[in-house]
């Protein structure tokens, strides 16, 4: 990870590692700056198509979906949809298997 963008004022500055939260409002120019192509979407699935939207226009060509809802994109951007639930539920099962 790279960069990581949020729209709430609480958030913004606070540090995830190494990275510092910045404003979503940024999103265009980092993306440019640092040629990004691949972002991810980890937020309630209300604001999922309106975060799609903005990575999109900023260049973003590939998305790693974590909200549960479909997005729409134009023809040339991928999106993978993964459910986080369903992830642990998988690795809990090949525990109990081991």
């Amino acid at each position: 990870m790279v960069a990581a963008f949020d729209d709430d004022p609480t958030k913004i500055g606070k540090k995830i590692g190494a990275l510092e939260i910045m404003d979503v409002a940024l999103l265009p120019e980092v993306v440019k700056r640092m040629g990004l192509r691949v972002g991810i979407i980890a937020v309630p699935a209300s604001n999922a198509q309106k975060v799609a939207t903005t990575m999109v226009a900023s260049g973003i060509k590939a998305i790693l979906n974590y909200a549960p809802v479909a997005l729409n994109v134009p023809e040339g951007v991928q999106v993978y949809q993964t459910d986080p639930l369903v992830g642990l539920q998988s690795m809990t099962h090949y525990l109990e298997g081991s």
